[in-house]
């Protein structure tokens, strides 16, 4: 599920409602829920994945089926319930449909996701992206040696390209790899069985690696858990990941190495600051802060925060 700005909790369900095709809820802190909407095939149907806040303040997701030709949607719905399918897929094999995980979005404001199945003439799966255009496109198209039935959700990392990782791949047993938002893609690891094989979604510490496991290899054929460096920098991100507040809001950060004596400022506005571990602290957003980016100071390192906060007014 996914906290929003107002501390209720947001998610969906594959299957229910009263057409039976799945819903889209949220629920309080205290356990009261509610239904926002119910999928009726023709908006949607089954929706693997949750739902994800974009900075627009809606909330957007995806279904594996149903839509105008029944490869399933990309949709936008508000706290309150108002629907909207922004996007449907067509159920060709030539194209992208049937999305299974949740999307993210990136610094550009773009919708960004991964399809196990379709995407070309191969049927390997492919990298898809949608702008708040609303213009859809084929990012990149598996082939197989370069992987095939991607999983997701992919993570933007702080080098700004975008880390996943492939079930299977014709030489290997699946793979992590990067694509820029351009949708050049490079394969970062090809993973042998003894390293691992069949790779779960990555994500990135706040050390800068990326770390995931494994379903299956290492030495007893039961998976792995594996890190990868690639000598990004250390960073620090919000606490639920909520990117926007306003001023007098008390954020909450992640990130290693604080001390007494850390600083944080919001876009170049200092806040006052509450250490209360070495890799956790509260900050006040400010009067006069701006969107932009949060750095935490500390023993002399300034560390970045991986997505500009912004500040509601």
């Amino acid at each position: 599920m996914t906290e929003g700005p107002d501390g209720n909790f947001y998610g969906a369900t594959y299957g229910g409602g009263g057409p039976g095709w799945g819903t889209v809820f949220k629920v309080t802190p205290q356990g009261v829920l509610t239904s926002l909407y119910q999928f009726d095939f023709t908006h949607g149907a089954q929706p693997y994945a949750g739902v994800i806040l974009a900075t627009d303040g809606n909330f957007y997701g995806t279904t594996n089926g149903g839509g105008a030709s029944g490869g399933g949607v990309i949709y936008k719905i508000t706290s309150e319930g108002e629907f909207t399918v922004v996007y449907n897929f067509d159920g060709d094999f030539y194209h992208p449909a049937g999305p299974v995980t949740a999307l993210v979005q990136g610094v550009d404001a773009s919708l960004y996701g991964t399809v196990p199945f379709g995407g070309s003439s191969n049927n390997d799966g492919a990298i898809f992206k949608l702008t708040p255009a609303g213009v859809f496109s084929t990012l990149y198209a598996f082939s197989g040696p370069d992987g095939y039935s991607p999983g997701g959700p992919l993570v933007q990392a702080t080098d700004g390209n975008f880390w996943g990782t492939t079930g299977y791949n014709t030489t290997g047993q699946g793979t992590i790899f990067k694509i820029t938002p351009g949708g050049t893609l490079t394969t970062v690891h090809v993973f042998d069985g003894n390293d691992g094989a069949l790779p779960n979604p990555v994500i990135q510490g706040t050390d800068g690696n990326f770390y995931g496991s494994t379903n299956l290899g290492g030495t007893s054929n039961l998976g792995t858990l594996f890190r990868l460096d690639t000598e990004l920098r250390p960073f620090v991100i919000f606490l639920p990941p909520l990117s926007s507040g306003k001023v007098g809001s008390v954020i909450q950060i992640i990130g290693q190495g604080f001390t007494s004596s850390s600083t944080v400022s919001f876009n170049g506005t200092p806040a006052t600051v509450t250490v209360k571990s070495s890799s956790y602290l509260t900050a006040v957003v400010p009067t006069g802060a701006s969107t932009g980016f949060v750095t935490v100071t500390t023993s002399g390192v300034t560390l970045k925060s991986n997505r500009k906060f912004r500040v509601i007014p």
